[in-house]
């Protein structure tokens, strides 16, 4: 924010909220930063802990990289484990696999511990988990999530090996832009007391290989999550910030099947 000060250039975040960061009131009364849009990770992540134990799953392992490496990672694991500890289940059937060799750290979840049931990961896992639950032979008995999944994620799905994505970032990014035109046009919004734009968006949380179909032909560099249409009546000097923040937070995948369907 002070490089982008000092070239009196504007900034928007998208996708890890800037506002969870220590020094947020700086950061914040600066006048060249111009908002955030952002997911709520732990939220998103305690959907899926519920979705698991509501099909069973006893015995969890937490896979990703290590705590340390990214913010939003790192929600996503606390956000899991604030869950687990809500429903009751204890630190005994919770299991970290979390390191740089992600693919390594699944093989030893699922070969030191027989029981295992769950495997929440806070990465991509397609690449990396997938081969690993292949080979053991469980592929289908342990339940898995993937973020930021590719498009292989589908064949995963279909044989069952994955049973939730989580997508549709892309559609964050253009709602920054929008905040960012705007600021660098001189219709800079805010929030009704003058503190920065802050739009919190939701994953497209995909539990069926028919959801994953619906979002990767929806929403991808493909075929936009808005249109150019869509978003012009937010840009100007008469756009409402309450429109654009209520248009942004409906994002999911009913809102983009009845968009795209008119």
């Amino acid at each position: 924010v002070d490089i982008c000060a000092q070239y009196g250039m504007y900034i928007v975040t998208s996708n890890d909220p800037s506002s969870a960061a220590a020094d947020f009131d700086e950061v914040a009364a600066n006048e060249y930063f111009a908002g955030e849009v952002w997911e709520d990770e732990k939220e998103i992540a305690g959907q899926i802990i519920q979705d698991m134990v509501d099909k069973g799953a006893t015995e969890f392992g937490l896979h990703g990289f290590p705590y340390g490496l990214s913010s939003q990672m790192d929600a996503r694991l606390d956000g899991a484990r604030a869950k687990l500890a809500e429903l009751g289940i204890s630190e005994d059937n919770i299991h970290e696999g979390l390191s740089f060799d992600k693919a390594g750290a699944a093989d030893e979840l699922i070969s030191q511990y027989p029981n295992l049931s769950a495997i929440f990961s806070s990465v991509e896992t397609v690449s990396t988990v997938y081969q690993p639950l292949i080979n053991s032979g469980k592929s289908g008995e342990i339940l898995l999530n993937c973020y930021d999944p590719n498009d292989d994620a589908l064949d995963a799905f279909y044989d069952g090996t994955l049973s939730y994505a989580t997508t549709g970032t892309c559609a964050d990014s253009m709602i920054a832009f929008v905040l960012l035109y705007n600021a660098m046009t001189g219709n800079k919004m805010t929030e009704e007391d003058g503190s920065p734009a802050s739009i919190n968006m939701s994953y497209l949380f995909c539990t069926s290989p028919e959801d994953f179909e619906t979002a990767i032909s929806l929403c991808s560099a493909d075929h936009p999550a808005y249109t150019l249409e869509e978003l012009t009546p937010f840009i100007g000097a008469d756009a409402s910030y309450a429109d654009l923040k209520a248009f942004a937070q409906q994002f999911s995948l009913e809102d983009l099947e009845a968009r795209q369907a008119e």
